[in-house]
């Protein structure tokens, strides 16, 4: 392999996600699902947790995750709790990754 080329093995790409928070996990979805990507996502916690902070996103961000993961946004809305902006609620979120 030469410096600066990607590492192609099994004429797969080995991708490194780094980070299993929101934009990790949601990177990592939407790469899985190339078939000639390899995905490992790299989390220095131990397992996923609820950290408390809620995320505000705009309706063109909800369509860009509904084509990453059908349906995205009726299982915030019925799953993960929504609320409209300037509402309040705990919410508990786990997801799982299965290539």
């Amino acid at each position: 392999m030469l410096d600066g080329e990607p590492e192609i093995m099994n004429n797969h790409i080995r991708i490194a996600v780094i980070g299993g928070g929101l934009a990790g996990v949601i990177t990592a979805i939407a790469l899985v699902k190339i078939p000639h990507l390899e995905v490992h996502v790299f989390e220095s916690e131990a397992e996923f947790s609820e950290r408390g902070q809620g995320i505000g996103l705009s309706q063109l961000a909800l369509q860009a995750l509904d084509d990453i993961i059908p349906s995205a946004t009726d299982l915030l809305k019925t799953k993960a709790g929504a609320v409209p902006i300037g509402a309040s609620r705990v919410v508990i979120v786990c997801i799982t990754l299965h290539p």
